[in-house]
């Protein structure tokens, strides 16, 4: 499970930071992420690439330390995920309005649930995906240029 959805939510808007933060001032908002799935039932490795040191220790802390979520701290994140969703330009009372609506099978309120999610992540044009395209994109022009040039002739 990719506890922190690539980094994504490891800056909230303001107001949710300051919901978690009022409970407890000392967490890093990504380890609250982390704390949420180490207690889902079904949930054996939580999954959390680092970019720095001050990462690595805080996943540590977090997962050495965690305990299951009391009701204070799980009221406190279901706000927090309320002001978060609500901060997408979509607003969850909108995609009602989609319920039951398929396309390809797939609900189109989740389709317009993920994409307006994607629009208030810090960067919302990087993903594993769009690099996996853009590395095809390069090999596939740097394979026409070997081509034109005759296999490097």
């Amino acid at each position: 499970m990719e506890a922190v959805k690539g980094g994504g939510l490891a800056k909230l808007p303001e107001k949710a930071e300051a919901v978690l933060k009022a409970v407890h001032p000392d967490w890093s908002i990504a380890s609250w992420s982390v704390r949420f799935c180490l207690e889902k039932e079904d949930v054996i490795t939580v999954l959390s690439g680092m970019s720095t040191l001050e990462q690595v220790l805080d996943n540590t802390k977090t997962s050495n330390e965690a305990q299951p979520l009391t009701n204070e701290e799980k009221t406190a994140l279901a706000e927090a995920m309320r002001i978060y969703r609500e901060s997408a330009p979509i607003k969850q009372s909108e995609l009602e309005k989609f319920k039951g609506l398929l396309y390809h099978g797939v609900p189109v309120s989740a389709i317009l649930q993920a994409w307006s999610i994607c629009q208030i992540q810090p960067d919302p044009g990087f993903s594993d995906d769009n690099n996996y395209l853009v590395i095809r994109q390069i090999k596939r022009c740097a394979l026409r240029q070997i081509i034109r040039r005759g296999f490097g002739a």
